[in-house]
């Protein structure tokens, strides 16, 4: 049954299951179409939109009968995430409601789950690395949506058989093509959600938000049900007065302060850290301070590409460690510039 939740053995790995769709159900819908049963894919690879037909077989003959994992936290998950704290030091709230749930889930032994996260702030502090980086550790798919992109909630729920190109919903691709009965679905900018003619695409949200009513969310391509009640949602906005009140009940909303510039130091060595693993031990573990100074001037959202930037000109030089005049000066002609502008006088 759809949304049954099974300790069991499933391809040979034991651990925590939900039954996330019925493939019956994907067989009675493709055989009512085409007037034939679906024949076997040969593989299956999810592209920017899939029409329902391949997705309707490859449920038809998924190989875990529509069972996907759910995520149990472990020793490992809690010291990743205690190790994320000094990285991302700005995010203490919404990581601390996320290590709780994990500790739960450690002295439980049973699957981690969270309500959906609103985490709120200027552009450039992180949120959309935050959020990454915790589904890294969860194990968990993620799929970004940039909802100033929108065009109503099809690209949530899919769109009917009526359309002229109808495509499955992003919910539905990432619980089927997933291995994860959690994957993290992340709405960047959910302010910026285009409304028009009194569409209301964030109204699934209503439905998707509220676990009980999740339990059966028909994705309208497909024509079939889905238990998605355990996805993980996070949303990032820029300000939350444009998203309607019954949304943000729904969800544990933080707000995200720019790091000041002890925080940001902290932040710069862990990105430094996290391109050099892309190196393979070619740059020192450490990096200048003289380096830091210089990256900071630049909004959170820069740093990363100076950092890159600067590692691959020392790397042409046959240099193992950055030195200042490798990295770009900070752009100051943007407007989101100013925003930060806390950290033009560290110096």
């Amino acid at each position: 049954m759809i949304g049954e939740q099974r300790s069991i053995t499933v391809e040979g790995v034991k651990g925590w299951y939900l039954k996330v769709f019925d493939p019956a159900e994907a067989v009675r819908i493709y055989t009512d179409r085409h007037g034939e049963a679906p024949e076997a894919l040969g593989s299956f690879t999810l592209g920017g939109g899939q029409a329902g037909d391949p997705m309707l077989r490859a449920m038809a003959h998924d190989r875990q009968c529509g069972w996907r994992r759910l995520p149990v936290a472990t020793d490992e998950t809690i010291t990743a995430l205690e190790a994320l704290g000094p990285v991302m030091p700005n995010f203490k709230e919404p990581l601390e409601a996320i290590h709780l749930a994990s500790r739960a889930s450690l002295a439980t032994g049973l699957p981690w789950q969270v309500p959906a996260m609103i985490l709120n702030g200027s552009p450039g502090t992180g949120k959309t690395r935050f959020s990454k980086a915790v589904s890294a550790i969860l194990g968990t798919s993620v799929t970004e949506i940039p909802m100033s992109q929108m065009n109503g909630a099809g690209p949530l729920t899919g769109t009917d058989q009526s359309w002229k190109h109808p495509r499955v919903g992003k919910v539905a691709q990432a619980l089927v093509s997933g291995e994860t009965a959690s994957p993290c679905i992340l709405l960047d900018e959910l302010e910026k959600t285009f409304s028009y003619a009194g569409d209301a695409p964030l109204d699934v949200l209503h439905q998707l938000w509220e676990p009980e009513n999740a339990r059966r969310f028909t994705d309208e391509c497909l024509g079939c049900q889905f238990a998605a009640h355990r996805v993980i949602w996070m949303a990032t906005s820029n300000e939350t007065q444009d998203i309607r009140e019954s949304l943000l009940d729904r969800a544990l909303v933080y707000t995200i302060a720019a790091p000041d510039r002890t925080q940001m130091e902290a932040v710069i060595r862990a990105i430094y850290a996290e391109l050099a693993m892309e190196w393979q031990g070619w740059f020192t573990p450490d990096i200048d301070p003289a380096v830091i100074t210089r990256v900071a001037a630049s909004s959170p959202r820069q740093i990363k590409a100076a950092l890159r930037a600067a590692m691959i000109r020392a790397a042409a030089d046959g240099r193992k460690g950055l030195e200042i005049g490798d990295c770009p000066y900070p752009r100051k002609d943007s407007a989101r510039w100013s925003q930060v502008g806390f950290i033009r006088h560290w110096s």
